[in-house]
């Protein structure tokens, strides 16, 4: 036995074999809310009773492209990308009305790995899928970006990883000499935009006080810039 609601607050119970048959026959005649026309491949169901066209209207106000179908979760289920004008990729699922930023899908949608292990000071390895995710740097340009993973619970523990397009992703370490010079650089260039006021400009934001994640999107455009100029020596010399 199975039971069905109809208009919503009207439960019916029907045996699993006429289940089975109003299931066959609802998925045969899904239409959308927003516009009364079937689901095609070119503009499917992406949110709850809505088409791609009807989701992206009721969206206008973010501006958002349709990228296409994915997956999520460690069981795979399906999702699908839009994207802001920033980049940013934001997921819809057939069965929500809601739509949710995603920041992992992001640095994964611009081809940046994303930690999922790291080993702690006791040699114990930590899952890191759960922990919030901040991103510095320029992702849809740059060949590398910095990546911060906060522990949502506890100490709060962060964590920031150095991660290149098509590449690897290193745990930023600054007592090793390339990351010290990285630092040092980036320092360097936010103390030539303090005004006479003391603050600084970064990146089109302001701050009278100079942290490390401030410095993290400098490190990505010095990270970036060096990937550049070695990759072109590299092509020069084959």
């Amino acid at each position: 036995m199975k039971i069905i609601y109809l208009d919503r607050d009207r439960p019916v119970a029907v045996e699993d074999e006429a289940y089975e048959r109003i299931l066959k026959i609802v998925e045969e005649n899904k239409i959308c809310k927003g516009c009364f026309h079937p689901y095609t491949a070119e503009n499917p169901n992406i949110a709850q009773n809505l088409c791609v066209e009807c989701l992206l209207k009721r969206q206008a106000h973010r501006q958002l492209r349709f990228v296409g179908e994915t997956t999520t979760g460690r069981r795979g289920y399906k999702a699908y990308k839009l994207m802001s004008p920033e980049g940013y990729i934001y997921l819809s699922w057939p069965s929500s009305e809601d739509l949710l930023l995603s920041i992992s899908e992001t640095v994964q949608h611009w081809r940046f790995p994303l930690p999922e292990y790291y080993v702690n000071s006791q040699g114990e390895q930590e899952y890191l899928g759960q922990w919030h995710i901040t991103i510095y740097g320029d992702f849809t340009r740059n060949a590398a970006i910095v990546i911060e993973l906060t522990q949502p619970y506890g100490t709060h523990k962060s964590l920031a990883f150095l991660s290149y397009r098509d590449g690897e992703c290193r745990l930023i370490n600054r007592r090793t000499r390339q990351f010290r010079r990285w630092f040092a650089e980036a320092r360097k260039r936010a103390e030539a935009t303090r005004n006479a006021y003391g603050f600084y400009s970064i990146n089109g934001y302001t701050t009278s006080y100079l942290y490390s994640s401030d410095l993290y999107p400098l490190v990505a455009d010095i990270a970036s810039e060096e990937h550049g100029e070695q990759l072109a020596v590299s092509q020069n010399a084959d």
